[in-house]
């Protein structure tokens, strides 16, 4: 018996081909799976990474809110002593004032006297406006909470702004005040 080698050959190839077909088909099904996993890996960590921003986002809210509360806080301390002082002026208008009465009962030079108790008025009506003004800084406090924040307040960057940076615009504020008056 002769074989013809060609149909050999050709039975061959042929069971080559379906060999390489099948190897495709179970290559390509490898690839999907291994492209399948590396999705859930990515989605998985989207999911971590989202959930660490929600956990930043709740926890600068916290920060934001204690030191507006500081703020806030230290406001009512300098606006209790400017009433302090406003109380302490007025005394002491109430004294020059009856000076100023005894003096021009008793023929003194009065002159020196409401030179003084103008000043007097004029520290008092300053330390008015002082007071007026820390409450109007009291009234913008922004609240995260309490739905007072706005994007207006946050022009700058959040990661710049300190306290030692809050103070510094309290005290240019009220030097531009005092500056107008």
């Amino acid at each position: 018996m002769s074989w013809d080698w060609s149909i050999i050959i050709n039975i061959v190839l042929g069971l080559g081909i379906i060999i390489q077909g099948i190897s495709k088909i179970l290559s390509d099904t490898k690839i999907k799976e291994a492209k399948d996993e590396i999705i859930k890996t990515k989605e998985a960590q989207i999911i971590h990474l989202r959930e660490l921003l929600e956990a930043e986002k709740e926890k600068n809210d916290v920060v934001v809110t204690e030191m507006f509360k500081k703020r806030t806080e230290n406001l009512k301390i300098i606006l209790t002593e400017k009433e302090e002082e406003i109380s302490a002026i007025n005394n002491s208008l109430s004294e020059k004032a009856i000076e100023l009465e005894n003096a021009r009962m008793n023929s003194i030079n009065s002159e020196m006297l409401e030179a003084e108790l103008l000043k007097i008025r004029l520290d008092k009506e300053q330390l008015e406006n002082d007071k007026l003004m820390l409450l109007g800084f009291i009234n913008e406090v922004p609240m995260i909470n309490g739905n007072y924040l706005t994007k207006d307040f946050f022009s700058g960057s959040l990661l710049n702004f300190s306290y030692e940076s809050y103070l510094k615009s309290i005290k240019n504020r009220l030097a531009g005040k005092s500056g107008n008056l």
